[in-house]
């Protein structure tokens, strides 16, 4: 699916899925939204975790998937314009930074998505296994190995064409993919800024996710813009590669 963006005509031009990754297009998923309708997005977004219990064995919020069955549960009615705020992570979607992470997980591996816990395993002081925590499998959906090579592109393009991400990122021992974003909070509240990262891109074997909350009390506060998620995302990679 393609289209020519209608807001940055000049600048972004035609768009594929892999650039509207890339540049944050928002005209792409308006139009793809719609097509695809809020029910097949939110088969994939279930599948994904989003708005699920992650398995987490502490206390979390499960937040919530926009959709049809939110809204109503409120007394509200779902229109064709929730669908397109829904296409592009708003309208009322809210998850927390975990969910966020084994949600690109499960999108990078083609669609495997596994309980996420705290603890691998214990060993003693000489070495002998004590625990080790057995994976789980709570939900799987197939994806094409076109679908996720096109994420994966996006993700890697996105880097590179970001001036601070591939700043923060130069040094590591891999290539890194990730993806900005922001979460609007409604009026008069600054946005969240969040940043999610998977690394090597093309075989992750970490998955990095930031959520930085601004201050509310000074007004338009962009101090907490998507390149400070991307620095502690840098930060956290070059730390787990030094092990």
């Amino acid at each position: 699916y393609g289209n020519k963006c209608w807001i940055h005509p000049g600048e972004h031009g035609n768009v594929n899925a892999a650039y509207a990754l890339q540049v944050s297009c928002n005209c792409y998923f308006y139009e793809l939204g719609p097509v695809m309708g809020i029910e097949a997005m939110n088969k994939y977004c279930a599948a994904f975790g989003l708005g699920e219990p992650t398995g987490i064995e502490i206390r979390e919020s499960t937040g919530i998937l926009a959709g049809p069955e939110y809204v109503e549960s409120v007394g509200q009615q779902w229109n064709e314009r929730d669908t397109v705020m829904a296409a592009i992570g708003q309208s009322t979607n809210m998850f927390n930074p975990l969910q966020i992470a084994n949600y690109i997980a499960t999108v990078l591996n083609g669609g495997t998505r596994y309980s996420v816990h705290l603890l691998k395993e214990v060993r003693t002081y000489s070495g002998d296994l004590v625990y080790a925590f057995e994976t789980e499998i709570v939900d799987s959906i197939s994806l094409s190995s076109t679908a996720v090579t096109t994420v994966k592109q996006g993700m890697k393009a996105m880097i590179v064409n970001d001036a601070a991400a591939s700043y923060y990122m130069k040094g590591l021992p891999v290539t890194v993919g990730g993806k900005t974003g922001t979460a609007q909070r409604g009026t008069g509240k600054n946005d969240n800024r969040l940043f999610v990262c998977a690394a090597p891109y093309n075989d992750p074997e970490i998955i990095v996710s930031v959520v930085l909350e601004p201050d509310d009390s000074i007004p338009k506060d962009n101090s907490h813009g998507s390149s400070y998620a991307s620095y502690a995302a840098s930060e956290t990679l070059k730390a787990y590669y030094k092990k």
